[in-house]
Order: C-alpha cells, then sequence, then structure tokens
C-alpha cells in the first residue's frame, strides 16, 4: 500500500518517480546448490528463476539448468531466504509444501558448501471467465483481479494476488494461483496513469450519468455477498461468468478551508475508497480521485461510484516530498502543515456544499523504557516511534497521513502532525525484544489507541520488554511421534480480544519438522492453543473459526514475561 501512495506522490507532484537503490552483494567462501523439481512427479524443471537474499541487503540471481539444477557460489556466511519463481508455477522455497507453509531459511557457515536443497513447485491453478454488462454484452479492458481473504490488525481484508484485463470477447483468464480460496472481481479503468494531472481541467460527466461499480463472482457490488472460488493446483476453475453491477455516478463539490477560515490553497483534494474488506478492485490508483482546489477553496470531484471514501485533504508540499524521498506518511519537516481526513459515504445521489476543514496536527511526547536489559544510547538511538489512526482502517489515508520520529538516546521522542485515534509501535526491535505496553499518565492504551484532539499529548510511555511472554513446546500424534509442519493458533480465551485491531492476541505459526513451535512477544493473559490442519488465510483468525476451535483447544494463562511450554496432540 505504501507503494501506491508514493506512485500517486509522484504523479500528483509531477511525475517524479523515486529511484531505487541496490547495494554491492559481499562476496565469500560458501555455497549453495540444489535442484528444482515438480512436487508431484519430482521431474526436474528447467528456466526457473532462483533468487536468493540475506537480511544484510545482499541479492543473487541465477536458473536451473535443464537437469533443474542451481548453484550459488562465493557466499558469505549468514542466513538467506531462497525461493524459485517460474511462470505458470507457484512460488515456493526449501521445505514448502504449500505455498501458505513457512519457508526455511539456510544457515550458512564460513566455507560451507550446501549440495542438496530441493525445491518442489506446485503447477498453479488458473481461473476462466467472462465479464459482461448489464445487456449481456463483453466489456473489454475490465480489469480482472483473484484477491485471497487475510486476517490483518483485526480485521478481515481482500488483498489482490494477481490480476488481467480482458479481452475483446469480455474473457479472461489468470493462472500460477497457489491452491486456495478466492473471490473473483471486476472492475473498469477509469484513470490513465500516463496523464494524471490534478490541475488539469476534466470532462464534465452530466448529472445522472451512470458507470460500474467494482464487481464480485457471481455477480454482487458487496464483498460480504461474493462467493469464493475453490483453485486446486494445475486444474481450471472454468465459467466464472458475471455482468458487473451497473450504478449512477456522484458528483461531490465543495469547499476546503484551513483552520483560519481561508481558502486552502496549495493543496489536493483526494477521494480515497476506505472499503471495510480493504478490497483494491480496480487497478492501483483507478479507485482514487483528485484535484486541485480553485483560488477560493472550492472543489468538484466527479465519476464517484457509490461505496464508503474519505475525503483527504493534503498539501502539495507533503506530496511532494513523498515523491522525493519515497517514504510515505507526514515526514517531520512536513507535520506542521494543515491537512484533514473524513470519512464519507457514496450512494449514487450528488453531494454538494461540503466544507472541509484543515487542521495543523499535535504533538505527542513521551519516552520509551526498556523492561528487563539494559538499554544505552546506542540501542535506543536506533529505535523509531511510529503511529497511525486506527479510524481509517485498511483504507489509503491509514498510510497518507501515519506519522513517526526518531528515538533519541535518552529514549524520549516527539512526534509532530498526529491527530484522530492513534495506534503507537516502536520498530526496530532487537531479536527477542517485543512491545510490552503503551500508557498515557498510566493508563494503557496499547490496543485502543491514543486519542489527539485539540490539545497535544504529553506524558507517553512506550514499554519494550527484553524478556516477553512466550509459548513453546511441539506437536505430537497419538505415538507421541513429532508432528512436521503442524499448524497452531494461540488466541485470547477473551472473546472480545479477537477483534480488536491491531491484534495482539490471535496469533498464528507453523511447527518445525521437529514437532517444535514457539510464539513469543504475546501480552499477559489466558489464552487458548490449538492444533489446525491448515492455517487458510482470512479464514484461520475469524471469530466465529476461533469459537470452533475453543472445546479442544489447551488452555494457558501467561503473565508479563513468563514461558511456558507445552505438548500438544494432533
Amino acid at each position: 500500500m505504501w507503494d501506491i501512495v508514493v506512485l500517486a506522490a509522484a504523479l500528483i507532484a509531477g511525475g517524479q518517480q523515486p529511484g531505487v537503490r541496490q547495494g554491492q552483494a559481499a562476496t565469500g567462501t560458501a555455497s549453495i546448490g540444489g535442484v528444482v523439481a515438480k512436487a508431484d512427479t519430482g521431474a526436474p524443471i528447467a528456466r526457473a528463476t532462483l533468487r536468493l537474499t540475506s537480511p544484510g541487503g545482499g541479492m543473487w540471481q541465477s536458473r536451473s539448468d535443464a537437469a533443474g539444477r542451481f548453484e550459488f557460489t562465493s557466499l558469505p556466511p549468514g542466513r538467506y531466504s531462497l525461493v524459485a519463481q517460474k511462470p505458470g508455477y507457484v512460488t515456493m522455497g526449501p521445505g514448502q509444501r504449500m505455498s501458505s507453509d513457512a519457508r526455511r531459511s539456510l544457515n550458512l557457515a564460513d566455507g560451507e558448501k550446501l549440495k542438496d536443497v530441493v525445491i518442489g513447485m506446485l503447477r498453479g491453478g488458473a481461473v476462466a471467465g467472462r465479464i459482461v454488462d448489464e445487456d449481456g454484452e463483453p466489456v473489454v479492458e475490465a480489469y480482472v483481479r483473484a484477491l485471497r481473504a487475510e486476517y490483518i490488525q483485526g480485521g478481515r481484508r481482500l488483498s489482490a494476488r494477481q490480476g488481467v484485463q480482458t479481452n475483446d470477447l469480455g474473457q479472461f483468464r489468470l493462472y500460477g494461483l497457489p491452491p486456495g480460496k478466492y473471490y473473483i472481481a471486476a472492475a473498469m479503468r477509469d484513470v490513465d496513469l500516463a496523464t494524471v494531472d490534478p490541475t488539469a481541467k476534466r470532462p464534465e460527466v452530466m448529472r445522472g450519468a451512470s458507470g460500474f461499480a467494482p464487481t464480485f463472482f457471481p455477480g454482487t457490488a458487496v464483498a460480504a455477498d461474493a462467493q469464493p472460488v475453490s483453485v486446486r493446483a494445475a486444474e481450471d476453475a472454468v465459467g466464472i461468468d458475471f455482468a458487473l453491477s451497473a450504478v449512477r455516478l456522484a458528483r461531490i463539490s465543495g469547499v476546503v478551508v484551513d483552520s483560519h477560515g481561508r481558502p486552502a490553497t496549495g493543496t489536493i483534494v483526494m477521494l480515497n475508497p476506505a472499503r471495510s474488506d480493504g478490497a483494491m478492485v480496480s487497478s492501483a490508483l483507478s479507485d482514487m480521485n483528485f484535484v486541485e482546489p480553485a483560488a477560493d477553496g472550492s472543489f468538484a470531484l466527479s465519476n464517484v461510484k457509490p461505496g464508503d471514501f474519505r475525503i483527504d485533504v493534503q498539501s502539495k508540499a507533503a506530496l511532494e516530498a513523498i515523491a522525493q524521498t519515497g517514504r510515505s506518511g507526514l515526514s517531520q519537516a512536513s507535520a506542521g502543515l494543515e491537512y484533514a481526513s473524513h470519512p464519507i459515504v457514496v450512494s449514487g445521489e450528488d453531494l454538494d456544499g461540503i466544507r472541509v476543514v484543515t487542521r495543523p496536527g499535535r504533538t505527542m511526547t513521551g519516552r520509551v523504557v526498556v523492561d528487563g536489559a539494559a538499554a544505552g544510547p546506542d540501542v535506543l538511538q536506533r529505535l523509531k516511534i511510529s503511529t497511525y489512526d486506527l479510524r481509517a482502517g485498511f483504507s489509503l489515508s491509514v498510510t497518507l497521513f501515519g506519522a513517526s520520529a526518531p528515538v533519541h538516546p535518552d529514549g524520549t521522542f516527539e512526534v509532530r502532525g498526529v491527530s484522530g485515534t492513534r495506534a503507537v509501535r516502536v520498530y526496530p526491535l532487537p531479536p527477542g525484544w517485543a512491545l510490552q505496553a503503551v500508557r498515557v499518565s498510566g493508563v494503557e492504551v496499547t490496543d485502543e489507541g491514543v486519542e489527539v484532539r485539540d490539545a497535544d499529548v504529553t506524558d507517553v510511555e512506550v514499554i519494550v520488554t527484553a524478556k516477553p511472554a512466550q509459548i513453546a513446546g511441539s506437536v505430537v500424534d497419538q505415538m507421541n511421534r513429532p508432528v512436521a509442519s503442524a499448524s497452531i493458533v494461540v488466541f485470547a480465551s477473551e472473546r472480545a480480544r479477537w477483534a480488536v485491531a491491531p491484534n495482539r492476541h490471535v496469533v498464528s505459526t507453523v511447527a518445525g519438522a521437529d514437532g517444535s513451535f514457539k510464539i513469543a512477544a504475546l501480552p499477559a493473559g489466558e489464552y487458548h492453543v490449538a492444533v489446525v490442519d491448515e492455517l487458510v488465510d482470512g479464514e484461520w483468525a475469524e471469530p466465529d473459526h476461533l469459537e470452533r476451535l475453543r472445546a479442544a483447544a489447551a488452555r494457558i494463562t501467561l503473565a508479563d514475561g513468563e514461558s511456558k511450554t507445552l505438548t500438544l496432540r494432533r
């Protein structure tokens, strides 16, 4: 989502795009070699692309030969991640049976030679169908996307995994999909990315004009009513035909003024989708609608389809900073500028006379406290505080108006330009450390967020622990034999915690080859621990699913900093 905001800012700022910086890979005497093969038959796969990366920033690329073999040489010691890719196949790594399985890291000592790394690749499945209009005529060059449900920050969202355009017959085919359930959605392209200019005069859309809403199979504009399509490896799901939903396009107009009542010139007014399901159905920017207000602050946005949106007003200077640096959110330099972000619901009727008032963000000050370890200035000054508005949900607004600041050597911090209900997080934490609590004047607001209204917020305490609570153990079968790659879900016993966003109380992991597992950084409280057949994206953490797991789940209570071990049977 950050890439979308950076691209949008670059276009608005006049076509500037952030550069990409690549570091020089270090060399050594270690090597990794192996073979890429079909997961079902073991037959070698030629011309697969192998990508090897290390946390230090090194990146290497190779291709498998006719026998499926590959080799990376002259590698420095360290931990590596390796994946194989080929059109029509699912991207896989060592130790993966399914794409949802955890990828095994490869640890190399100086001079070590790993020669027998095996990557089994699955041939992806496909979804094929046809998109038509309300009269049954083919819709040409519609965007069709395969979306998977995910559970992020306490909410279920739909995330696009692959997209194509329909041909002249309205037909589409999405291929190379990992096995699983997909929601197929289609939408028309409304924005020409090559000619985006918020200052350009646009054709006026006649009142009462109609268009097409983003539509989900089998023909609904409501994501909750969409039917999933099951995709199997190396098989086609065909006949996914549906009609786009015809809707009335609305016009939104009004005026934007600053906190002193003056026209807010030098700003951009944006209408960003704020779907509760988080789905970005159209192309990256085609759901966005933006314009520069006139000298008197007036603005008009046309071609607006029904749905939930946020009217976001940001200064051009801030957007130019995003385009130049490639960093989304409010920078400290632009934090004194005024902005606005308000929810709005469009139902097909024109909305006139809207008044949007920008306001300067407030300042949040506090300190980072480390529990369980000595933290000197060298550790503290590497940390950063990040804040984002919980009310914005999964919209682009949450990224656009995120604000962050460095932590000073004495542990204090000052984040400027914040407003709304802000979640506060600290990063990057040293290995083994975790966030324990966020408090304002002694009141915990870790999950609920900090309310920032008409005054600065002081006495914010971000508590980090070097000894987080954790659960470790193993999964065995009825004969006490280890169960490799078992899926484990840990969730708070209190149901009210299941839908908290951001959610620290519902987590999952996959056991190792020896059946062992560990889940760290859990808040204190009572939990249920369950073994499940599979961690299905968007389903494993749904409240109804967790309720079904209660009866057979183990129960455990954790205090701050406490570690407990248990054995789970499958």
